[in-house]
């Protein structure tokens, strides 16, 4: 193992514990972050996550930055080794998870897609140095989620997974593209939820029909609509699943 491992009992976010614990320390090598039970996970635009203590993984990966790293496809590679984890742990689940712009893993369960998993990539900076990366992964692996549109791993595939043992595989993975260049990022268009769908999205509080064509180099989403195409960050843009 390539890294130190800090266990908390409970956490509220194990995202803001590690970067609390950065601003206190100099960290030189990887730091695993992981919790029984965290209260106040966050997601994207300020969403919280909360899993089932004891039943669902919640981490967060500290990774020292050495050498240029292209922050978009950081976001893409991180996507990809996260669905590529899961996948691995049962043949049942990787015909089913796609990635959902910018960082949810779906599963399509009973004819719809509902969310397993959240990442949350955070980046530390001091001063202009781009210092750590901070990669937190929450995922519903054993319980049963009483939240529309969620699921859980073990509901999928119906058995109990090791959340420690699926913690330690997803560190390695993360740490194995940052080190590698992010070679991962290719693949993340062919595993992308909703591309080329004409479907409903809110985008400014606007109501929007349109095609959600793909990301682009900047981890911009590509949109066509009625009357042009438009590029916009996922924090301008809300999918709607009225007709998903």
């Amino acid at each position: 193992m390539n890294w130190s491992h800090q266990h908390l009992k409970e956490a509220g976010s194990t995202n803001d514990w590690a970067m609390a614990w950065l601003k206190q320390r100099s960290l030189t090598h990887p730091l695993l972050v992981t919790t029984d039970h965290q209260t106040s996970g966050r997601g994207q635009r300020g969403k919280t996550w909360e899993g089932q203590k004891g039943l669902d993984l919640a981490m967060s990966f500290v990774v020292p930055v050495r050498g240029p790293l292209h922050p978009p496809s950081l976001n893409k590679a991180v996507a990809v080794v996260v669905r590529q984890t899961l996948a691995g742990l049962d043949s049942s689940l990787d015909p089913v998870l796609e990635i959902k712009w910018p960082n949810d893993v779906l599963i399509r369960r009973n004819n719809q897609w509902e969310k397993v998993c959240g990442i949350l990539v955070e980046n530390v900076w001091r001063g202009a140095e781009w210092t750590h990366v901070v990669v937190g992964v929450g995922v519903n692996v054993n319980s049963n989620p009483d939240v529309e549109r969620a699921t859980s791993l073990k509901a999928m595939a119906g058995k109990e997974f090791d959340v420690p043992a699926l913690a330690q595989t997803m560190a390695s993975g993360i740490l194995d593209t940052i080190q590698g260049g992010l070679k991962e990022a290719a693949a993340y268009a062919n595993h992308l939820h909703g591309c080329h769908e004409a479907r409903p999205f809110l985008v400014q509080g606007e109501r929007r029909t349109g095609i959600f064509m793909g990301v682009n180099r900047e981890g911009l989403g590509e949109f066509l609509w009625a009357d042009r195409r438009e590029d916009l960050p996922s924090t301008d843009v809300v999918w709607l699943w009225d007709q998903a």
